[in-house]
């Protein structure tokens, strides 16, 4: 039997879900803060690349060569409330996307068209927006993106972890 060492891809998947609770975090109690969002594009980038290693996790998972038999392996080898925390994250994004975007942010997109910041929907200016409104409708678009970061990372996390486990079984 080998001797169990940590993966660094199980590691990289807890780092972007703590540095997405972060975020996600700092959106709630400090807005106007968290700024510039350029970071945002590489969490984006590191969610996209994290999903090589968790294809090969689930492929460790699914005991036949058939993918459509995959989500029986899932639901066998996957502790249950891992399953349920990530039920409840797909709610918890789910509800943000919808309240973020439909309510806060108007349905419009956060912009900045003729030199001033607007919400904007289909190239039509629904609001103009002070500097600091403008800062704070980016930390909704923001909280609603990292609360699907926490999902994917989550997730990831959570499959590589049960791949580890069951690799080091046999």
């Amino acid at each position: 039997m080998q001797e169990k060492q940590p993966s660094i891809f199980l590691f990289a998947a807890l780092l972007g879900l703590g540095v997405s609770l972060t975020i996600h975090i700092l959106s709630y109690f400090s807005p106007q803060s968290i700024g510039g969002f350029s970071y945002t594009y590489g969490l984006h980038f590191f969610a996209l690349l994290m999903v090589v290693p968790t294809i090969g996790a689930l492929d460790r998972i699914n005991e036949s060569n058939n993918w459509r038999l995959m989500w029986n392996s899932l639901q066998q080898k996957v502790p249950k409330i891992l399953q349920l925390v990530a039920v409840v994250l797909l709610a918890y994004g789910l509800f943000n996307f919808f309240y973020n975007f439909m309510i806060l942010n108007e349905g419009a997109q956060v912009c900045v068209a003729k030199g001033e910041y607007v919400l904007a929907s289909k190239e039509k200016i629904v609001k103009q927006l002070s500097s600091e409104d403008y800062r704070l409708h980016k930390a909704y678009t923001l909280r609603t993106d990292s609360a699907y970061w926490i999902l994917f990372f989550y997730l990831q996390s959570v499959l590589i972890y049960t791949a580890q486990k069951l690799y080091h079984k046999t």
